[in-house]
């Protein structure tokens, strides 16, 4: 896994999950998932946990999860210091597992970006590991917002990642974009100009047929009354 990302074998069940995922396939992501969970191999059972992890990001509630059909791959990726694309494709969904581990979830970010950096150089991977990083981004960025202390300051953590002129790829760089706009839902200095700003950013990608507006909808349309909610606390206390 860590040095065998040109395997034959391994890319193709790592294509057909993705493959899955992308076209909602939940029964072909729970026969990978059932066919590796059982096996001794450490690389066997992190690919069943990454079909696992599909399963619920892409067709479920990923924060109805459960963790511990997840553990190999979360081990893998805790453990394994220098990341290959596989790692960086992996910790895409898989960064979900991490909602409750705040102590490796910002290493892991680390090695995120340091993975990115690397495989952008690299032209056939270019725009894959660019829609990667901002889907990274986009979903540290949800986990913060359900996961965080909102009174530290783990907003200036978030700010660290990757901006939208780090990217060339455009639907990486609206994603990149969406994932400030949902941040300045909650902390924002203008609360009227900052929603008035992110809806107008969604009619935007509507227009445009963008392929994630649905999703993008969903999750602006769940964060609006908590991200009021704070505002409003967060106004009393001050």
């Amino acid at each position: 896994m860590h040095y065998g990302e040109n395997d034959d074998k391994f890319s193709y069940v790592l294509s057909i999950i993705d493959q899955a995922a992308t076209t909602g396939d939940y029964s072909q992501l729970q026969k990978i998932h059932q066919k590796f969970e059982n096996s001794t191999s450490l690389h066997d059972q992190a690919i069943s946990a990454l079909a696992y992890v599909k399963i619920y990001v892409h067709g479920h509630n990923p924060l109805s999860m459960s963790l511990m059909p997840t553990i190999p791959l979360k081990i893998h990726l805790e453990q394994t210091k220098e990341w290959t694309f596989f790692e960086l494709r992996a910790f895409v969904d898989g960064i979900f597992m991490f909602r409750r581990d705040l102590d490796s979830l910002p290493l892991c970010m680390e090695r995120a970006v340091k993975s990115f950096k690397k495989y952008r150089c690299l032209y056939e991977l270019k725009s894959s590991s660019e829609q990667s990083i901002a889907s990274i981004f986009l979903n540290y960025v949800q986990i913060a917002l359900v996961s965080f202390d909102y009174n530290r300051d783990h907003y200036s953590l978030v700010n660290k990642y990757p901006n939208t002129q780090d990217v060339d790829d455009f639907s990486s760089q609206l994603t990149i974009q969406f994932s400030k706009f949902l941040q300045n839902l909650y902390f924002g200095n203008n609360s009227e100009k900052d929603f008035s700003d992110s809806k107008e950013f969604l009619t935007m990608l509507k227009k445009l047929n963008f392929k994630d507006y649905v999703v993008f909808k969903e999750i602006y349309d769940y964060h609006i009354p908590y991200s009021k909610r704070y505002r409003q606390n967060h106004k009393q206390q001050t």
